[in-house]
């Protein structure tokens, strides 16, 4: 019989020591990956309760400029600036009681052109 050795009671207590310290590496790896995923659930859970304190203050202040905006006068709709030309801008930015510096900065052209526009349009004042 050439597998006696199998029922050897040293063999299989080996194979029963292999086999705890096998469940025991087991067990520590799964203990040290539960620590990890806590962690690592904490650190999650402290980032989003930031993010949800900032999204708080960011709602509050649009509630505080809606109702501002809700007290204040209405106005009529803005014109749609992205299709109008920078003729066009001007002068709606002149008509809103811009001055011209602040018209060619935000147009990003030189003053004079921004006046000239002004000029030839016939606005040499912002209307009152």
């Amino acid at each position: 019989m050439p597998f006696t050795w199998i029922l050897n009671p040293i063999t299989l207590l080996s194979l029963l020591a292999v086999a705890m310290v096998s469940c025991l590496f087991l067990f520590v790896s799964l203990k040290r990956e539960v620590v990890d995923l806590r962690r690592s659930a904490e650190d999650m859970r402290s980032q989003l309760s930031g993010t949800i304190d900032c999204l708080a203050r960011d709602l509050e202040r649009l509630e505080e400029k809606l109702v501002k905006s809700e007290r204040e006068p209405s106005r009529p709709a803005p014109v749609d600036e992205v299709r109008l030309t920078r003729r066009e801008q001007a002068l709606h930015m002149f008509a809103r009681g811009e001055s011209p510096g602040s018209i060619a900065t935000t147009l990003q052209a030189p003053r004079s052109e921004i006046e000239l526009v002004l000029k030839v349009a016939g606005l040499k004042r912002p209307p009152q």
